[in-house]
């Protein structure tokens, strides 16, 4: 929790469907005013990564954990001196050697669903754990941001 608190910028990176787990977080950590963003297109994760700075915090969610523009924003980011996550299912991946903090999901794949089927909900829980503990720790904060939203629809 520590280091999305102390974080300048969060920046994830991602490709496939780990951006629906990354949008979900996304939106979530913007209600409580902690914005973050997004790439998932490897030009702009390469591009951002080599630009990103000490005070930041980079998250990389791949489910195989060697999607090679997810692995290598994260590699870069870490020589930038960036804190940086790993989002994964597999321990000893190449994802996990450029992460600070690595977050392991224990899925198993089955046969009759789609390949990312199982992964794509736990990355989901994964985030949204992420942004309860935060919501919590932050309490007073995160109700005020929720206060000052006005739905009009």
């Amino acid at each position: 929790m520590a280091a999305i608190e102390k974080a300048d910028n969060i920046i994830v990176y991602c490709v496939g469907t780990s951006l629906i787990a990354a949008e979900s977080a996304r939106m979530r950590f913007y209600r409580v005013g902690e914005g973050m963003l997004i790439y998932n297109d490897p030009a702009n994760q390469a591009v951002s990564s080599s630009l990103i700075g000490k005070n930041d915090l980079a998250i990389g969610i791949s489910a195989s954990g060697k999607t090679k523009p997810t692995v290598n924003s994260l590699k870069i980011a870490k020589s930038r001196g960036a804190t940086t996550i790993c989002v994964t299912s597999t321990k000893n991946s190449a994802i996990t050697k450029h992460s600070d903090i690595k977050l392991i999901t224990a899925t198993k794949e089955s046969s009759f669903f789609a390949e990312s089927f199982v992964s794509r909900v736990v990355q989901l829980v994964v985030c949204d754990i992420l942004y309860a503990c935060f919501a919590v720790k932050n309490y007073d904060r995160s109700i005020g941001a929720c206060r000052k939203v006005v739905w009009r629809y």
